[in-house]
């Protein structure tokens, strides 16, 4: 690992108190290099909100812990907050800025610098400097449950496995890159945003899920489409491709692959890798649903790249129950079966997750509509959903517009949503969260009441624990 590149530069780090800017801050000060000025969009003495916000999915133990540590390297450099906010910063040789950093306002000045400064990122400093075999996935949807899963099928094969990128529930690994060795796996899940930073390697083995019109409130969706191309830039021939064959986009992606591609399908089975046994893969997975199976198979085409046997492959898909807020079932009451799939904020994601069963649900929806079309939800509200409970926002005002044949419920607290969706629902009916949206935690959540903890309320008192 050569990080001599960064010695003797002023480096300034935008967003430190984020995931991507403290796990930064940190690997450049284990490694000595210290001349180093952060900078946040926060007052001083908002850090550790801040920082305990952006982290908010590691254990309220562990948070606490990482805090402490991180203002004490915060302690260590030159640091500038609201009303300094990028001071100094044309003085940088190098900047690392977070995945979102183009979107903000106060960022105007970076623009202008990225012509003339080298820009870094977390996701580069992974794909440059680790020793390891580099796996990214990226997708729509589904990328946070095949890198998981891709990581449970390693691990049961007796794999060293490491996780970082984009899921914010778990902590970066910036920090190990100097423990990894040639043979280890580095899995990467990687966004669109991430895809946006400039980078001169790419994954060893580069996962594509599949593609959805998503986050036009950024950008057109020929962009978004080639933001995720940009994955495979920098690929050889010695490297792999795996691609979703059965959605148009990614299926393209092949013709201009420069690696060796892999397709897999469910609904072209004659194009599915040879590698892999579908048959048996397909009977391994026990979550419902087609995304599930395409998952599965995505990422036993890694898993076999990278040398492990059908057997362990097959053993760590039956054991694998998703990831959590994933359809991810939390209770039972009263014969009525709750789900979890707070992390599904596209219309695309909440289709699949109705869709994973035979009969209707109840569904609950809510968030910012991030300018998307919800008309082929729609479709699906008629068949697939006997209640849509509609927490009022973007999304309920664009489903009220169009969705017929389907009861509707308005409100604006998810306790009131719950308590209707016990009220009317009976043994052996589900209730889906599923919010088609962005920032459902932030609008109905956060400083409230959470999804479980209003759901394990409704247990009879003999059956409830703590949450």
């Amino acid at each position: 690992m050569n990080i001599d590149k960064f010695r003797n530069k002023k480096i300034h780090i935008v967003g430190i108190t984020g995931v991507e800017g403290s796990a930064v801050l940190e690997f450049l000060l284990k490694h000595g290099i210290t001349d180093i000025t952060g900078h946040d969009f926060i007052k001083s003495e908002e850090i550790e909100k801040s920082f305990k916000i952006w982290h908010k999915g590691i254990g309220k133990i562990q948070r606490n812990k990482e805090f402490q540590s991180f203002k004490e390297d915060v302690n260590k450099i030159k640091y500038y907050f609201k009303k300094d906010y990028l001071k100094d910063i044309n003085s940088a040789d190098i900047i690392f800025v977070s995945q979102n950093w183009y979107s903000y306002s106060q960022n105007r000045i970076l623009h202008d610098l990225k012509s003339k400064t080298p820009f870094y990122s977390m996701t580069r400093l992974y794909l440059e400097l680790s020793p390891a075999i580099t796996v990214g996935v990226t997708g729509t949807v589904g990328k946070g449950s095949v890198s998981h899963l891709l990581i449970q099928i390693l691990e049961k094969a007796g794999k060293k496995v490491y996780f970082g990128g984009n899921d914010t529930w778990s902590d970066q690994v910036l920090d190990k890159l100097d423990e990894m060795k040639s043979d280890d796996i580095l899995i990467l899940e990687i966004s669109h945003r991430q895809l946006l930073a400039d980078f001169s390697k790419s994954p060893h083995i580069a996962v594509i899920t599949n593609i959805f019109p998503n986050h036009l409130d950024e950008m057109p969706f020929a962009d978004y489409v080639k933001a995720k191309f940009r994955i495979l830039s920098k690929q050889t021939e010695n490297d792999v491709t795996i691609l979703n064959f059965d959605n148009p986009h990614t299926k393209e992606f092949g013709q201009n692959a420069n690696s060796k591609v892999l397709y897999f399908s469910i609904k072209n089975l004659h194009v599915n890798s040879p590698i892999i046994n579908y048959d048996q893969i397909i009977r391994a997975v026990k979550k419902p649903g087609d995304h599930n199976k395409e998952n599965a198979l995505a990422a036993a085409l890694a898993a076999r790249t990278l040398g492990v046997s059908e057997v362990n492959i097959i053993k760590g898909i039956q054991v694998f129950m998703g990831i959590k807020a994933r359809l991810e079932k939390i209770a039972e009451i009263d014969g009525v079966s709750y789900y979890d799939d707070l992390k599904s904020t596209t219309p695309w994601a909440t289709m699949a997750a109705v869709s994973s069963f035979p009969d209707k649900s109840i569904l609950i929806m809510g968030g910012y509509s991030k300018k998307l079309d919800y008309l082929p939800l729609v479709e699906v509200l008629k068949t697939k959903v006997k209640l849509l409970i509609l927490l009022k926002s973007e999304v309920a005002d664009q489903l009220k517009r169009s969705v017929s044949g389907v009861e509707i419920f308005e409100t604006d607290n998810l306790r009131t949503a719950l308590e209707k969706a016990k009220e009317i629902s009976a043994s052996g009916d589900r209730v889906i969260l599923s919010p088609g949206g962005a920032f459902f935690y932030t609008m109905f959540i956060d400083k409230k009441e959470s999804y479980r903890k209003i759901i394990t309320s409704l247990l009879p008192k003999e059956s409830r624990s703590a949450d």
